[in-house]
């Protein structure tokens, strides 16, 4: 009787502004690093290597399961059968 209205989900717009703000989530370790580096303003091995250690040890595993939740989250938007 009523014509039926696409679900939310089946939206391509929807799916592009979802993708769009999983990517900007999944790169917020990265934003922060470079913010910090260019903040912080290393000079000599020592602090370089210090922040890089700690960039890769703190923000390198928040980046992997960034990683892990935004691939899922975009298989769930992009697949109907999920």
């Amino acid at each position: 009787m009523y014509p039926s209205l696409p679900r939310r989900k089946d939206n391509i717009l929807f799916k592009i502004f979802g993708t769009a703000i999983v990517l900007l989530v999944m790169s917020l370790p990265l934003d922060l690093y470079i913010g910090v580096r260019a903040f912080a303003n290393p000079e000599g091995f020592w602090q370089e290597f210090a922040l890089g250690a700690v960039a890769v040890y703190v923000l390198g595993g928040f980046q992997f399961i960034f990683l892990l939740i935004g691939v899922f989250i975009l298989f769930a938007l992009w697949l109907d059968n999920i």
